[in-house]
């Protein structure tokens, strides 16, 4: 008795080999990208002493974005409806990179702050700050306690020599 195997390369893997499709490789990709960005985003908020800007101008939408990719990135990694998934996927990281190209960020200038690249970058002039208002406060989390009194404010990059 012949029996006849078609050993195709594309054919799914055996039941319990371990292997994984290129397809749940995708998904789990991005399950861990999506609770990778919503750690960073968690940090941020926790640790920053800059404040996150309000996105779209909802207040709270950077909390439910973080709990929203949590969700997703779990999802993907469960691989429970895993078309339902990758849609989903697709659906907001589409989203994601829409926003990205349609609403570039705001940036403030004024009095020691110069902008270039139409405002996409900011070119701080401490030099020019001196014996006035500090113009980045309301980009500082605690920017309202700075706002009153005297204060001595340094700059310095812990990995530059000269700030040493």
């Amino acid at each position: 008795m012949n029996i006849a195997v078609n050993h195709n390369s594309y054919s799914s893997p055996a039941v319990g080999s371990g292997a994984m499709s290129p397809a749940r490789r995708i998904a789990f990709a991005a399950g861990a990208v999506l609770l990778f960005a919503a750690g960073l985003k968690a940090w941020q908020i926790i640790h920053s002493p800059v404040p996150m800007a309000q996105t779209l101008g909802i207040p709270g939408f950077i909390p439910a974005l973080i709990g929203g990719e949590i969700f997703l990135g779990l999802w993907l990694l469960s691989g429970a409806l895993p078309t339902a998934a990758r849609r989903t996927a697709m659906g907001c990281f589409t989203l994601f990179g829409g926003y990205a190209l349609l609403h570039p960020r705001p940036v403030a200038a004024g009095h020691g702050l110069l902008t270039s690249d139409g405002g996409k970058i900011v070119i701080l002039a401490p030099h020019k700050w001196l014996g006035h208002r500090l113009p980045v406060l309301k980009h500082i989390r605690i920017g309202k306690q700075l706002a009153q009194g005297r204060w001595v404010v340094m700059f310095y990059h812990a990995d530059c020599d000269v700030c040493r």
